[in-house]
Order: structure tokens, then sequence, then C-alpha cells
């Protein structure tokens, strides 16, 4: 089995190869897929990255998921080995950050509430069937996991559909999701 880096290496390539509009489109039909899960639809707080190249597309989730009324916490990376969560109220509010990625300045804090019912839509490079992933290589979304636990939390990945592998490699401090949401299907772990 290929070992996580060439994994990283393989599906980036393949990412970065896409035409803008083959990404838009895509995106534009795991974002359907998605406002259709129970799990987003009953979820009071939504918990997302905000996309970067030619990441899945985030911006238009966030934005239905403000107009639907559920409270919106994007990642903010604190020092090399952190992140949190903080609320925002629109796409404006970001300024470029970490690696030029759109972050938020920090004010309201994200908190895992066992109490109301949350959702994380979680990037990566490379998913399996049983819900491993293989991330940018930094460990951030395992590290918050590990630090913020939350039995309520749904984990979802979105991804492109060639980002699906049968088995990658998985380490004992890899945070497995529950679902995975390609253009093409759903996959339910």
């Amino acid at each position: 089995m290929m070992d996580k880096n060439t994994f990283r290496k393989m599906n980036r390539a393949k990412r970065d190869q896409m035409s803008e509009e083959e990404s838009q489109v895509k995106s534009s039909a795991i974002l359907e897929q998605l406002l259709k899960l129970p799990d987003f639809m009953l979820a009071d707080d939504l918990f997302t990255y905000v996309s970067f190249g030619k990441e899945v597309n985030t911006h238009e989730l966030i934005k239905s998921a403000l107009l639907f009324g559920k409270r919106v916490y994007v990642p903010k990376v604190l020092d090399k080995k952190f992140m949190e969560f903080y609320q925002i109220e629109g796409l404006e509010e970001l300024l470029p950050g970490t690696l030029g990625i759109l972050e938020p300045e920090p004010k309201k804090l994200g908190q895992m509430q066992n109490e109301r019912k949350q959702i994380m839509i979680v990037p990566g490079l490379a998913f399996d069937l049983i819900g491993n992933r293989i991330g940018f290589g930094a460990g951030y979304y395992d590290r918050y996991f590990i630090e913020h636990p939350n039995p309520n939390l749904k984990k979802v990945a979105i991804a492109y559909d060639f980002q699906i592998e049968e088995e990658l490699p998985a380490d004992q401090f890899d945070i497995p999701m529950q679902r995975i949401v390609t253009e093409k299907r759903q996959i339910r772990i």
C-alpha cells in the first residue's frame, strides 16, 4: 500500500488538474446532496472549512447555512499545531490568514455543545470506504477532535469522487469520518 504522502501528492495533482468549470460543477453537485442530508438539515450549528483553490467549494454551503438560520463556525489556525472555530455571520468577515486561506477574526468561539445538534464538514485529500481520511499533513482536525470530544457531532467529509480509495493507511490518532459525500455518491460509515 502507498504511504500517506503518496496519496496526498497523487490526489492533489488530480484536483489541481481540474478546470475551474469542472470544479464548480462537481462542487455544486456535492452541495446539493449535502443540503438534503438529515444530519445537515437537523443541525443547529455548522462547523466547516473555508475552501481554498480547487477544494470542494464551501462558500455556497456557508451562505445556505446562514440563510437556514444555522450558526456557522469556521477554523482559524492559532499556531503551528492548533486551530479553533469561530462564529461568523457572513463571508465578508473573513480575511486571508495562514497560507492565504480565508479565516475569521477571533471573536465568538465555537464550542462543541452536546445539547445542540452539530455537523462538521471536514476537508481532505483522500478518503476510504471505512471513513479514514488523509488530510494535508498538519493534523489540525485530528487534534481538534481529540481536544474537543463530542459524541453528538456528525463528522462529514466532502470530496470529489476520485479522492475515494478502497483503503488508506491509518494511524491510531486518525479520527474517521461518519459520512463522505461526493458528486456521485454518499458513503455511510
